[in-house]
C-alpha cells in the first residue's frame, strides 16, 4: 500500500494539490476505523475513497475557503452564467470548469457561503469577547502538514489541515469551521461532536501541530468549533471543548493509532487478511439519553 511511508522529519504543505497527493494516513480514514472497521479502511486503502464527497461537502469546501482564504476563492471557483442546474448550458458550464481544473458555484450559493463566512468572523469575535478578553490573533489558517505520530511502540505518518490557529495571552485556540443543518442546541451539538469524533479529530491536529512546533510543546492549546447554520439567518455559535473531552479524545486517538499500527505490522509479517473486521454478532442496550429517567435527572452525556 502506498499509504505506508515513513517521513524523516515534520512538515508543511505550501499547495492544497501537494498536501492531497502526500500518501499518510488522515483523520477521514482513521475514522473508517472506528465507525465501521480495520478491514473496511484496508479497502479504501487499496481501491481508493468509497465515499467522493456530494453537494453538501462541496458547500462546505465553498464555505471554508471564502472565510479562511477568500484570496483563493477566483482561483478555485467560477460563478455559473446558467442558473438551472437541469439544463443543457449549466452541464457544459460545468464541463468546462472541470476542464479548467475550477469548480462550478451558483450565484445563490456564493452569496450564502459569504454570509455564512461572516457569521463565522461573528463566532470569533465573540469568543474573544466572552471567553478570550486579552484578544486573539491569528497564527495560522487552513494549516495543512504532516508527521509521524508514536501509537504505543508505534509509529505512524499522519497528516492533517486545522481551519484556524488563534494566540491569546494565555496560550493558543485551534478552531474548527463547521456548517450545520442540525439545531445549534447543546444537546444536538454534542451528539453531532460525540458521533462524528470532531473531538478525536482536534486531539490528532493538537498534536501534529505541536510535533512541527517543539516551541508550543507546553503551550496550553484549547480546542474550539464554530458551527455555522445553512440554514437562515445562519445563526452560529462557538463551543469549547471541556478538559474532560479533551482527554477522552486522546484516549480514543491513542487508541485508534495503536489499532491501526498493529494492522501495519501484520501487512509487514506477510498476513494483510487478518485485518480486523466488524463483529459478526453483537447484543446492545439503549444509549443512556434514551433510558427512561427521573424528570429533573442530570445529563448523562459524557461531555
Amino acid at each position: 500500500m502506498n499509504i505506508l511511508r515513513t517521513l524523516d522529519k515534520p512538515r508543511t504543505f505550501n499547495d492544497d494539490p501537494t498536501y492531497r497527493s502526500f500518501a499518510a494516513m488522515n483523520w477521514s480514514r482513521l475514522k473508517l476505523m472506528r465507525d465501521a472497521s480495520a478491514r473496511t479502511l484496508q479497502y479504501e486503502l487499496l481501491n481508493g475513497p468509497t465515499f467522493k464527497g456530494n453537494a453538501a461537502t462541496r458547500f462546505g469546501s465553498l464555505c471554508h475557503t471564502v472565510a479562511l482564504e477568500p484570496d483563493e476563492v477566483t482561483t478555485r471557483y467560477r460563478l455559473a452564467v446558467e442558473t438551472n442546474k437541469r439544463t443543457k448550458a449549466y452541464r457544459l458550464e460545468v464541463a468546462e470548469a472541470e476542464a479548467d481544473g475550477v469548480e462550478l458555484v451558483t450565484r445563490d450559493d456564493m452569496v450564502k457561503s459569504q454570509r455564512m463566512a461572516l457569521a463565522y468572523h461573528g463566532a470569533i469575535d465573540n469568543l474573544c469577547r466572552y471567553r478570550y478578553s486579552s484578544g486573539l490573533e491569528s497564527v495560522e489558517r487552513e494549516y495543512a502538514m504532516a508527521s509521524e505520530v508514536f501509537a504505543g511502540e508505534f509509529r505512524v505518518v499522519m497528516k492533517g489541515k486545522l481551519d484556524e490557529l488563534l494566540r491569546h495571552d494565555g496560550g493558543m485556540v485551534l478552531v474548527d469551521y463547521k456548517t450545520t443543518g442540525s439545531p445549534l442546541a447543546t444537546r444536538s451539538l454534542q451528539t453531532i461532536i460525540g458521533q462524528r469524533g470532531y473531538h478525536i479529530q482536534a486531539a490528532l491536529y493538537r498534536r501534529l501541530y505541536r510535533h512541527l512546533n517543539r516551541e508550543a510543546e507546553d503551550v496550553n492549546i484549547d480546542v474550539a468549533w464554530v458551527f455555522v447554520s445553512t440554514n437562515e439567518p445562519h445563526e452560529c455559535v462557538a463551543v469549547v471543548a471541556s478538559d474532560e473531552m479533551m482527554m477522552a479524545a486522546n484516549e480514543e486517538l491513542d487508541h485508534l493509532l495503536q489499532a491501526y499500527a498493529q494492522c501495519l505490522a501484520l501487512d509487514a509479517e506477510g498476513a494483510p487478511d487478518a485485518w480486523p473486521g466488524i463483529d459478526p454478532v453483537l447484543e446492545i442496550d439503549l444509549l443512556p439519553w434514551h433510558e427512561p429517567k427521573a424528570h429533573g435527572a442530570p445529563n448523562p452525556l459524557p461531555f
